[in-house]
Protein backbone atom coordinates (compact mmCIF):
# COMPACT_ATOMS: atom_id res chain seq x y z
CA UNK A 1 0.00 0.00 0.00
CA UNK A 2 1.48 3.31 -1.07
CA UNK A 3 1.27 6.34 1.15
CA UNK A 4 0.50 9.67 -0.40
CA UNK A 5 2.93 12.54 0.10
CA UNK A 6 1.46 15.89 1.02
CA UNK A 7 3.30 17.88 -1.60
CA UNK A 8 0.32 18.92 -3.73
CA UNK A 9 -1.45 22.12 -2.81
CA UNK A 10 -4.56 21.48 -4.93
CA UNK A 11 -6.25 19.36 -2.25
CA UNK A 12 -5.55 21.72 0.64
CA UNK A 13 -7.75 24.74 1.39
CA UNK A 14 -4.82 26.87 2.45
CA UNK A 15 -1.23 27.50 1.36
CA UNK A 16 1.36 25.16 2.86
CA UNK A 17 3.98 26.48 5.20
CA UNK A 18 7.36 25.04 4.16
CA UNK A 19 9.74 23.96 6.89
CA UNK A 20 13.18 23.05 5.50
CA UNK A 21 15.57 20.58 7.04
CA UNK A 22 19.03 19.47 5.91
CA UNK A 23 18.06 16.93 3.23
CA UNK A 24 14.26 17.00 3.15
CA UNK A 25 11.42 19.45 3.00
CA UNK A 26 8.40 19.05 5.25
CA UNK A 27 5.06 20.68 4.48
CA UNK A 28 2.78 21.68 7.33
CA UNK A 29 -0.64 23.15 6.64
CA UNK A 30 -1.73 26.06 8.76
CA UNK A 31 -5.27 27.27 9.35
CA UNK A 32 -5.88 30.91 8.57
CA UNK A 33 -7.44 32.97 11.36
CA UNK A 34 -11.07 33.98 10.86
CA UNK A 35 -11.63 37.76 10.68
CA UNK A 36 -13.63 39.29 13.53
CA UNK A 37 -16.55 40.30 11.32
CA UNK A 38 -17.06 36.66 10.23
CA UNK A 39 -16.85 35.06 13.67
CA UNK A 40 -19.84 33.25 15.12
CA UNK A 41 -20.31 34.80 18.55
CA UNK A 42 -21.66 33.07 21.63
CA UNK A 43 -24.78 35.27 21.58
CA UNK A 44 -25.55 34.07 18.05
CA UNK A 45 -24.99 30.45 19.07
CA UNK A 46 -27.34 30.81 22.05
CA UNK A 47 -29.96 32.48 19.84
CA UNK A 48 -29.72 29.63 17.31
CA UNK A 49 -29.95 27.02 20.07
CA UNK A 50 -33.03 28.77 21.48
CA UNK A 51 -34.77 28.80 18.10
CA UNK A 52 -33.96 25.09 17.57
CA UNK A 53 -35.20 24.27 21.07
CA UNK A 54 -38.42 26.24 20.60
CA UNK A 55 -39.10 24.56 17.26
CA UNK A 56 -38.36 21.05 18.49
CA UNK A 57 -40.33 21.47 21.74
CA UNK A 58 -43.45 22.77 20.01
CA UNK A 59 -46.54 20.59 19.86
CA UNK A 60 -46.50 18.33 16.83
CA UNK A 61 -42.73 17.94 16.76
CA UNK A 62 -41.68 16.37 20.04
CA UNK A 63 -44.76 14.13 20.28
CA UNK A 64 -44.41 12.75 16.76
CA UNK A 65 -42.36 9.70 17.76
CA UNK A 66 -39.79 8.59 20.34
CA UNK A 67 -36.83 9.80 18.25
CA UNK A 68 -38.21 13.34 18.13
CA UNK A 69 -38.89 13.20 21.88
CA UNK A 70 -35.24 12.28 22.44
CA UNK A 71 -34.13 15.15 20.21
CA UNK A 72 -36.27 17.59 22.21
CA UNK A 73 -34.87 16.26 25.50
CA UNK A 74 -31.30 16.61 24.17
CA UNK A 75 -31.92 20.22 23.15
CA UNK A 76 -33.42 20.94 26.56
CA UNK A 77 -30.30 19.50 28.18
CA UNK A 78 -28.01 21.57 25.92
CA UNK A 79 -30.04 24.70 26.66
CA UNK A 80 -29.79 24.05 30.39
CA UNK A 81 -26.02 23.55 30.23
CA UNK A 82 -25.25 26.57 28.06
CA UNK A 83 -27.88 29.22 28.73
CA UNK A 84 -29.27 28.64 32.23
CA UNK A 85 -26.99 30.31 34.79
CA UNK A 86 -27.63 27.99 37.73
CA UNK A 87 -28.89 24.82 36.03
CA UNK A 88 -32.62 25.06 36.62
CA UNK A 89 -34.78 21.95 36.86
CA UNK A 90 -35.51 20.43 33.43
CA UNK A 91 -38.98 19.15 32.61
CA UNK A 92 -38.22 16.39 30.13
CA UNK A 93 -40.80 14.98 27.73
CA UNK A 94 -41.90 11.37 28.23
CA UNK A 95 -41.69 8.86 25.38
CA UNK A 96 -44.78 7.14 24.10
CA UNK A 97 -45.15 3.47 24.89
CA UNK A 98 -45.66 1.24 21.91
CA UNK A 99 -48.89 -0.71 21.85
CA UNK A 100 -48.27 -4.44 21.84
CA UNK A 101 -50.47 -6.39 19.47
CA UNK A 102 -51.85 -9.54 21.08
Amino acid sequence: MKTRKHTETKECWCKPKVVSYKKSTKYTYTKKPIPKYKRYTMKQRIADLKSCKDTQCSKGNWDNDNYMTGMANGLLLAWNIIAEPYGAEINYFNCKKKKVKS
